[in-house]
């Protein structure tokens, strides 16, 4: 009878080890499947910051002009091939010489060359602006404030207000545009050190297209 007792005491003991060996695995489960629900936030968070890349709607063409500033600003063109006709123009002065200003690519914002380029005559000098295009930027678009207080955003659908003594002949050029100009005052009363920015517009059924980028600053 004792030898009985024995063997009923180890094979209890067995079972009750072998019921705690199966609940690790039980445990391990649990925990791959938790790590199984933070890889699927993971993955979530990726596609939602794919889905930050793509382009708003945009409500106005002052809410489209604002979206442009401030990819001008960061210094990213990554979305422009969803806004643009594939080709910007841009032009140094408010009177657009067709057969001078240039019309630049996404491709070519995103990786500009440092070949020089003609983007026609400084005005009240006579000398040919030639610059590559990232000095073209940097000289007549970066140089232009965009966003902050002292900035003023105007929204022309019709005829378009310039100032300086140089025509503009951007109506001309696109009439049927709107034209949202980001305009930098002079720093005195009667400065002549003003600056502006102008985008040019157009409504493509229910989208906006950006056409042109305009600068303008007092000419002789």
């Amino acid at each position: 009878m004792p030898n009985k007792g024995i063997v009923v005491f180890l094979i209890f003991g067995f079972v009750a080890c072998s019921t705690s060996e199966q609940d690790t695995p039980s445990k391990g489960v649990k925990e791959n499947s938790s790590k199984g629900v933070v890889k699927n936030d993971f993955s979530n968070s990726n596609e939602d910051t794919v889905s930050q890349k793509e382009i708003p709607n945009f409500e106005s063409e002052l809410d489209f002009a604002t979206f442009i500033a401030t990819s001008i600003e960061q210094r990213d063109y990554s979305q422009w091939d969803q806004i643009t006709e594939k080709e910007v123009l841009f032009s140094p002065y408010a009177y657009i010489n067709t057969g001078n200003a240039n019309s630049l690519s996404v491709e070519e914002l995103n990786n500009p060359t440092n070949e020089n380029k003609f983007w026609g005559i400084y005005d009240g000098r006579g000398d040919r602006i030639l610059l590559s295009t990232q000095e073209y930027l940097k000289r007549f678009v970066y140089g232009v404030q965009l966003s902050g207080d002292s900035v003023q955003i105007t929204v022309f659908d019709g005829h378009l207000t310039t100032r300086g003594n140089t025509l503009q002949t951007i109506q001309k050029t696109y009439p049927s545009s709107v034209y949202v100009k980001f305009f930098n005052p002079a720093s005195s009363k009667n400065g002549m050190d003003w600056k502006a920015l102008i985008l040019v517009v157009s409504k493509n059924e229910d989208s906006y297209v950006l056409e042109a980028i305009i600068h303008n600053q007092w000419t002789v």
